[in-house]
């Protein structure tokens, strides 16, 4: 019997009960639609209204495998399974209890967050302390020595590559290689079982991770990857939404696949019921999980149809969670840094590459790079909202960004052809880890939250692969028999200032009656000086606590410091400083100093030259 119209909608999904599990599907289009059991054959589905089918079976609970048929497609995996297995993907009933005891997340302010981006495999596959059998797992993540190693980072919030679960491309398989990073995903509610100590524990033990972090006080944000799936275009794959409503899921035009993604397909947010898939997923990871935040891929393509973007600023189950976007998609005006409604951070892909290319040495950045060290405030009206990055897991490592000038990716079967040829990359040669140290240095001391790729705090390489999403090999592992702890040293004090100064992580732009911006001569830089294409050295003070120096150029500069009693927290390059009212800047460095005696309260300005 059909259900009317104008009752509400019944949950999709599983729900085991104790005594049976009742399962649902939605699907606009079918006219028949079974549950298909590996054991039991198929068994028929009723029509309970709104396009939803359910069936009950009595006496199975978790570990029970099912699938779905619809109009004889099939089997395909449920769309809202909590457990997924094999290729192609089998659904498992899950028992989602967990007892999270004394866990709380940490509710970290934004203006105190470090963000820490790694995979959960490449951070523990080669750890020597992480016992061998947590090697490569949720659990082996949120190991003693991992756990350890953040906390003495500073870093406050992991970042997850996906860990929803994903499959690998048939291109792929057929090359030997597979999808690492993960951005093949089949299930929107479950995590990857690629990172489980063995089969059907991926669950818990994804829950374990995040009460461990959290009992750190780490936060756990997810990478999610809503804007496509690993089913392609015409020629893909049919495992799931292809079967259950192709025309409902996916963005067509003129019965053609719309790819927005370079993946084949994009999903369609025009369609509640794609929108409503995406809102139950997020509040199933942050009520299930207790996950803090996620990191939309190609953020933009969920904003093209309906209001997705301000439904998840306003959803209740969502409060208090991180929004954070990656704000550009290949769609139609699909670059859209500084564009994303209230309530949400961006990834800022301007401030990495002025990082990059002032320290590169490129003509014309300063004034950029002044503006990105006061937090963005051009392009987002918070600091809080730019989340500020240099390396992320797209793109060269730190050490490779100053040891190649072009990508090396041959072994990912394309010819060389893959990954961006815009790196704004040198091979420094000796002086690359000078260069990764004021680049670290820059990413710890600006305006904005801060986000290190994992690894480049030990000197981490790709051997110049700047897309290694198909590498799960010691190419995307970190070594750690091989760190580089000078670089690691000097990472640790320089967040460990950010720390104590909190002029360095306020939410707001810089007081303009407290902030100079300096020549090295001590005079403050007027208009000219900033148009001046050749302006690589200048200094930041912020009137009665520090004063940051920056040397981007290729010769020596003395610095003639305000009135006060300096000393030297941190340098990139340490020199001998023979006179207190100097100091000296190598090429290519940075220096912070802070006050260590009392402003002169009656000069009211810079000192003259």
């Amino acid at each position: 019997m059909e259900r009317p119209e104008d009752q509400p909608d019944l949950p999709l999904g599983p729900t085991w009960d104790g005594t049976g599990v009742e399962f649902r599907l939605w699907s606009g289009k079918a006219r028949k639609v079974e549950l298909w059991t590996p054991d039991r054959g198929t068994r028929p589905m009723a029509r309970l209204g709104r396009g939803v089918w359910g069936v009950r079976l009595d006496g199975v609970g978790p570990g029970f495998r099912y699938g779905f048929v619809v109009d004889g497609v099939g089997p395909l995996c449920d769309p809202r399974a909590r457990l997924l297995e094999g290729d192609p993907p089998v659904s498992i009933v899950a028992d989602e209890s967990f007892d999270w005891g004394d866990a709380r997340p940490p509710r970290v302010p934004w203006t105190d967050t470090v963000v820490y981006e790694c995979h959960v495999k490449g951070m523990t596959a080669l750890h020597p302390q992480v016992e061998p059998e947590l090697r490569g797992t949720y659990l082996g993540l949120a190991s003693p020595p991992v756990i350890e190693h953040l906390k003495a980072l500073g870093v406050t919030a992991v970042e997850l590559l996906p860990v929803q679960h994903s499959l690998t491309e048939e291109r792929l398989k057929a090359l030997g290689l597979t999808n690492y990073w993960g951005y093949g995903t089949i299930g929107f509610f479950a995590p990857d079982a690629r990172f489980a100590t063995a089969p059907g524990r991926q669950l818990g033990e994804f829950k374990e991770m995040v009460r461990r972090l959290h009992q750190a006080g780490i936060e756990v944000i997810l990478d999610v990857v809503y804007n496509h799936t690993i089913e392609g275009g015409e020629d893909g794959p049919v495992l799931c939404w292809k079967g259950i409503d192709r025309d409902a899921h996916y963005r067509l035009r003129d019965g053609r696949w719309v790819d927005w993604t370079g993946c084949g397909n994009t999903l369609d947010f025009r369609h509640p019921r794609v929108r409503e898939l995406v809102r139950d997923s997020l509040a199933y990871w942050v009520r299930q999980t207790h996950v803090d935040g996620f990191r939309f891929d190609l953020a933009p393509v969920l904003g093209r149809g309906g209001n997705l973007l301000r439904e998840l600023v306003r959803d209740p189950e969502l409060a208090g969670t991180r929004l954070i976007a990656e704000p550009w998609d290949l769609g139609p005006d699909g670059y859209r840094l500084g564009r994303f409604p209230h309530g949400w951070s961006e990834w800022n892909d301007r401030y990495r590459d002025t990082v990059r290319r002032f320290w590169r040495g490129d003509g014309g950045q300063a004034p950029e790079l002044a503006t990105r060290l006061s937090g963005s405030v051009d392009l987002l009206d918070h600091p809080s909202r730019s989340v500020n990055f240099i390396v992320s897991h797209d793109g060269f490592t730190l050490r490779d960004l100053v040891s190649y000038e072009r990508k090396h990716n041959r072994d990912n079967g394309e010819k060389n052809r893959d990954g961006t040829n815009q790196n704004w990359s040198r091979d420094w040669g000796a002086l690359g880890r000078r260069i990764q140290r004021a680049m670290l240095a820059t990413l710890a001391l600006s305006r904005g939250v801060p986000m290190i790729a994992h690894g480049d705090e030990l000197g981490r390489s790709q051997g110049g692969n700047n897309n290694p999403y198909c590498q799960d090999n010691p190419v995307t592992w970190i070594d750690w028999s091989d760190v580089d702890l000078a670089l690691l040293d000097f990472t640790r004090r320089a967040f460990a200032l950010r720390r104590s100064h909190a002029s360095l992580r306020e939410d707001r732009t810089y007081d303009p009656d407290r902030v100079r911006w300096l020549a090295p001569d001590a005079r403050e830089l007027g208009e000219r000086d900033w148009h001046d294409k050749s302006l690589r050295t200048f200094g930041l003070w912020v009137r009665g606590e520090l004063l940051l120096l920056i040397n981007g150029g290729s010769t020596t500069r003395s610095f003639v410091l305000p009135d006060a009693s300096w000393r030297a927290e941190l340098e990139t390059v340490s020199t001998e400083q023979r006179d207190r009212r100097v100091h000296v800047l190598r090429p290519h460095s940075l220096a912070l100093l802070v006050q260590s005696g009392r402003w002169d309260s009656v000069r009211q300005s810079p000192p003259s030259p």
